[in-house]
């Protein structure tokens, strides 16, 4: 099974789809045991005429305490892409992020902005990240970047 052929949750073209293709995720393998919902994938045409894909995103695991897994995974929900084709947007569901990605090179996303507006990551909640590959100051300091 291709990445091509694999049930996913979102499929967003930009406006320029001959150009730039689009972005795709995430990803249901069904023939894992876990779905990668973290990724996202830019999908293209190739100067042979074929389609591609690639992974472009990737939201890494928090460790975390007091969560049902030591490890919290993102949740891709809910792709857009500006109607200029210059942003990005989906929802990080259960950390509780939108993010904003400059998608100007489809190749190689920007992170340019992160909002928290809730999901099982909350200031006072049961929740407290341990360990964090992205963000380099505590959770409860951050708004927006």
């Amino acid at each position: 099974m291709t990445l091509l052929h694999c049930p996913l949750l979102n499929l967003r073209s930009t406006r320029n789809f001959a150009v730039n293709g689009g972005f795709q995720g995430p990803i249901y393998k069904i023939l894992q045991v876990h779905l990668r919902m973290h990724i996202c994938h830019r999908f293209f045409k190739t100067d042979e005429g074929t389609w591609a894909a690639e992974k472009v995103i990737d939201v890494p695991s928090k460790k975390v305490e007091g969560w049902i897994l030591p490890d919290m995974p993102g949740v891709i929900t809910d792709i857009l892409i500006s109607m200029d084709d210059r942003y990005l947007y989906f929802s990080n569901w259960v950390h509780g992020d939108i993010r904003q990605y400059d998608i100007t090179d489809t190749a190689k996303p920007k992170l340019v902005g992160q909002l928290f507006l809730g999901g099982s990551i909350l200031k006072d909640g049961p929740v407290k990240v341990v360990e964090d590959s992205e963000l380099k100051v505590r959770f409860d300091e951050v708004t927006c970047m």
